[in-house]
């Protein structure tokens, strides 16, 4: 498969306050066997399709996703098959944002979701006008404008002492433990779970593991490995085999597989 990624960053302050950043992917399968592995995600896209559909598999689970969807966090990983050629952008937007839906976020049952089916109307007619754009850079200058308008007008926040629990998650890689971010953040632990429940769609517990997952990931395939037990307690796991049993239920693959591929 010939594909290529590139990620961009918003330009205005305030958006990057909301948006992490675009990222577009582009290009032909060369069979239809061809499939991009993606891991357990940890914040919200709005992701735009251009082209093909895709179809997105987990297991037993299969999903042909149209035009344009949602993906929440999730804990599950897929293989995306393309059924022609791709042309997608993202807006990754930071932890614990999730504008424009209009439904919670534990409704999302850990899958993407066709965006006409959630998005609000209101954006859904602030957005409709990139479609008829015929190249990417056209099409990021739009979102960024429409983003940024929208931005200044207020939006309403998440409650400071949740987004201070997020934070705390978020900045630690999930290495926090979850008394600690109780403590701090001023929220009691049953508090807490239910905050994430609605606007995150999964418990602190369960967004601290797929934080953690993550960045172990990011120190396997881009770090040169030494001494992978060292990798693995620097990542926060207890030993070597609690990674590895991580990695098969987060990727369906062990590490080795995945730097591999």
């Amino acid at each position: 498969m010939t594909m290529s990624e590139s990620v961009f960053i918003p330009k205005h302050p305030l958006l990057q306050q909301v948006v992490e950043y675009f990222w577009t992917l582009e290009g032909t399968p060369s069979s239809d066997d061809d499939a991009t592995l993606i891991y357990p995600e940890s914040c919200f896209e709005i992701i735009l399709s251009f082209d093909a559909a895709t179809r997105w598999v987990s297991g037993d689970h299969e999903t042909l996703l149209p035009r344009s969807f949602i993906t929440p966090i999730r804990t599950s990983y897929y293989d995306i098959h393309p059924q022609g050629h791709v042309e997608y952008l993202a807006i990754r937007f930071r932890p614990a944002i999730m504008p424009f839906i209009s439904m919670p976020a534990d409704m999302f049952e850990n899958r993407a979701i066709a965006l006409d089916d959630v998005l609000e109307n209101k954006f859904r007619h602030m957005i409709e006008p990139v479609f008829s754009m015929d190249n990417m850079p056209e099409r990021i200058s739009f979102l960024e404008e429409t983003l940024t308008q929208w931005l200044i007008k207020g939006v309403p926040a998440r409650p400071p002492a949740f987004q201070h629990a997020v934070s705390m998650l978020h900045h630690s890689f999930g290495q926090s433990p979850i008394q600690m971010v109780c403590e701090e953040s001023g929220l009691y632990p049953r508090k807490l779970e239910r905050q994430f429940n609605q606007y995150m769609g999964v418990s602190p517990k369960t967004y601290a593991r797929i934080l953690r997952f993550n960045f172990a990931i990011q120190q396997l395939l881009t770090v040169p490995i030494t001494n992978s037990t060292e990798m693995a307690f620097q990542a926060g796991y207890s030993d070597q085999a609690h990674f590895i049993r991580e990695c098969r239920e987060f990727t369906g693959r062990t590490p080795g597989e995945l730097r591999s591929m």
